[in-house]
């Protein structure tokens, strides 16, 4: 869930609010550094700074529009740094560049962890804009991984699953001789199928009572068996997706 929706951020304007979100996942935020309270202090130096979307004035350009960096993320993220550079002439333009003051001192360092954030995230969306081979977008997809999340104790074990289907993609692709240009969303697709189909490691039916889905349980015979869940509203439920 948190790779696909760093992939589809990435892949998309990368307006503020929704690149500013990605820090919301414990994950993400943990592996630049950022704690879950500073995020209202990044939030307001990202308003302060003008930052409204595209990377910069190119980014704009690709998609039709005047090249401006006006309220980019580069032009924002200059600011930031010249108000560092400039604490003490926070109303004094600078080679026609005005500081945005709030990040001096030991602030400094907080702002740093942002900005490697955002050139990350500035790298990635220069690999999803473009078409790429099913082996290409699979070590894309898995240095990715590896930059944007650091997992907690009890999360290696989804780190592990999404480095295992992502290798297998892989094998797959060479199997098949798949030297074929394919967008994102068909990887993104295979790999959900291929974390949906790993399932639990422990043993199905192995005690006096099975808890299953409909459809793994029907061949099986069973003296008592209870539909849990068919209340108006929950059925059928949605089948949830692997956090990381």
């Amino acid at each position: 869930r948190t790779l696909q929706r760093l992939c589809v951020v990435a892949g998309g304007e990368l307006d503020a609010e929704s690149v500013m979100a990605l820090l919301e996942e414990p994950a993400l935020a943990r592996a630049f550094g950022i704690e879950a309270g500073d995020l209202p202090l990044l939030r307001d130096w990202v308003a302060q700074a003008g930052i409204r979307w595209a990377v910069d004035g190119r980014a704009r350009r690709r998609r039709g529009l005047p090249a401006e960096d006006a309220h980019t993320w580069r032009a924002g993220l200059r600011r930031l740094l010249l108000g560092v550079a400039l604490p003490d002439e926070p109303e004094h333009l600078w080679q026609g560049m005005l500081p945005a003051g709030g990040c001096e001192g030991s602030r400094a360092v907080l702002l740093g962890l942002l900005i490697d954030f955002a050139e990350a995230v500035f790298d990635l969306a220069g690999k999803v804009g473009t078409g790429g081979t099913a082996a290409a977008w699979c070590e894309t997809l898995s240095a990715a991984l590896e930059r944007f999340l650091q997992p907690g104790e009890q999360e290696e074990g989804q780190m592990q699953q999404l480095r295992t289907a992502l290798a297998t993609l892989t094998q797959r692709a060479s199997d098949a001789h798949c030297l074929a240009t394919l967008p994102l969303s068909v990887i993104l697709r295979e790999l959900d199928a291929l974390l949906a189909g790993q399932g639990s490691a422990q043993a199905f039916a192995g005690g006096n009572a099975t808890i299953a889905a409909l459809q793994p349980g029907r061949p099986l015979p069973a003296r008592v068996l209870c539909l849990v869940g068919m209340n108006d509203g929950a059925w059928p439920r949605p089948a949830p997706q692997p956090g990381f």
